[in-house]
């Protein structure tokens, strides 16, 4: 089966999400922009492994890229994802996102957000500046691998449930 592309269109002002991508779905989302929609820019979940790749991703209402469910894995490579109303990546329910070589700034909220213990992204040689918050934020007890990461607030491996 061919791998659905998505490239080069503007997905804004959307009552939802941007763009919604679950249930083992594989689609290649490429140079597009994605902005002011009402939920989160990309939504990804269900055992979705997408390649979300050079996209600017801004001024939504939640989070710029959320990831959420056991055996989501998607590649997250390259996008500039900024001024978002909350986080700019939110990473949640043991989902294992690979997370590289982003400009993430402007949100919110955090710049990135492990938020469940059980979660195990990888994330390097991304750049944050200008966050509100600290860059990376991670629940007490999940295990990303962060490296070759530039940022200007810092990270917190200790995130209380409170947080939310």
């Amino acid at each position: 089966m061919p791998t659905p592309l998505i490239r080069g269109n503007t997905v804004r002002d959307g009552p939802d999400f941007g763009i919604l991508i679950e249930r083992d779905a594989t689609p290649t989302i490429e140079a597009n922009h994605i902005r002011g929609n009402a939920l989160d820019g990309v939504s990804i979940g269900t055992r979705a492994t997408p390649t979300i790749e050079a996209n600017e991703i801004h001024g939504n209402s939640r989070d710029g890229v959320s990831i959420w469910s056991q055996g989501t894995a998607p590649l997250i490579r390259g996008d500039t994802v900024r001024d978002g109303k909350r986080n700019g990546i939110l990473i949640s329910k043991r989902a294992t996102p690979t997370i590289e070589a982003n400009e993430i700034y402007g949100n919110a909220g955090f710049g990135i957000w492990v938020q469940d213990p059980r979660s195990a992204p990888v994330i390097r040689r991304n750049t944050f500046r200008d966050g509100e918050t600290d860059s990376i934020i991670v629940k007490d007890g999940a295990t990303p691998t962060v490296e070759a990461t530039s940022t200007s607030r810092g990270m917190d491996r200790n995130a209380p449930q409170s947080t939310l």
